[in-house]
Parts: C-alpha cells; sequence; structure tokens
C-alpha cells in the first residue's frame, strides 16, 4: 500500500512515484485536484486504480458545483479549482448542460469517496478524527 497526499493536479508527478513502486497499491489521502495542470488526468486514474479518500479541495469542488452559491466558487477558485475547470476543458462560467454532462461522473464519483480508510491497525484519513 502507497499512501499518497495532496497530489493537486500533478499526474506526472504521480507517474513517477508509482514508477518507484510498482507493486503498491495507491491510496490517495485527498486533494487529488487543484493548482496543478492535470486535475483530470489524477481524478481518471483514481477512478480506476487504487483507492481514494475525500479531500477538502474535492469537498469545496463539490460544494462550488452543487450549490452554484458565489462564495462556495470563491472559496474553490481561489483554492486552485480554476486549474481543474481548465484541465476538465471548462474555460469560461456559468456552466451549462454540456459543462454538466462532462461533470457528473466526476462528481458523483468524488460523493461517494469516504471519509477514512480502515486497514488493520491502521485509520487512513485525510484530516483528524475527532
Amino acid at each position: 500500500m502507497l499512501i499518497i497526499g495532496d497530489i493537486a493536479g500533478q499526474y506526472k508527478t504521480l507517474m513517477a512515484l508509482l514508477e518507484q513502486c510498482p507493486n503498491e497499491e495507491p491510496i490517495s489521502l485527498g486533494d487529488m485536484i487543484d493548482r496543478g495542470p492535470d486535475s483530470k488526468k489524477v481524478l481518471d486514474f483514481f477512478m480506476k486504480n487504487g483507492r481514494a479518500i475525500l479531500g477538502n479541495h474535492e469537498a469545496m469542488m463539490l460544494d462550488a458545483i452543487a450549490t452554484g452559491r458565489y462564495g462556495a466558487w470563491q472559496d474553490w477558485i481561489g483554492n486552485g479549482g480554476g486549474a481543474t475547470m481548465r484541465s476538465l476543458g471548462i474555460e469560461k462560467m456559468p456552466l451549462t448542460e454540456d459543462h454538466d454532462l462532462l461533470l457528473d461522473p466526476y462528481c458523483e464519483w468524488i460523493d461517494k469517496l469516504p471519509l477514512f480508510i480502515r486497514e488493520p491497525g491502521l485509520i487512513i484519513t485525510h484530516a483528524p478524527i475527532p
């Protein structure tokens, strides 16, 4: 098991790391998206490989898209969400029905991510559990 945190859209770096540990199951600690240029590729990878838990950047994305609230968009875009939108091929706002079709599979997958993974003797989480 290879536990990786804060990939932040850095797909090439993720692939280079996985080359160093080829037989390990990758587990993302969340924050797979934002800031880096390839958030879509990172999401595509984890949707098919390994496991992932919800990070605050994925939560911000869901909040912005699901609620459409201006403050939620400001929070997400201010924390690198613009890079994620660009990697998904979305250059302009507001979102259209075409954008919804593109985003739906990602939002559905992210919405189902657990807050933690329990392994024997280990709890893997993005943030402390109170």
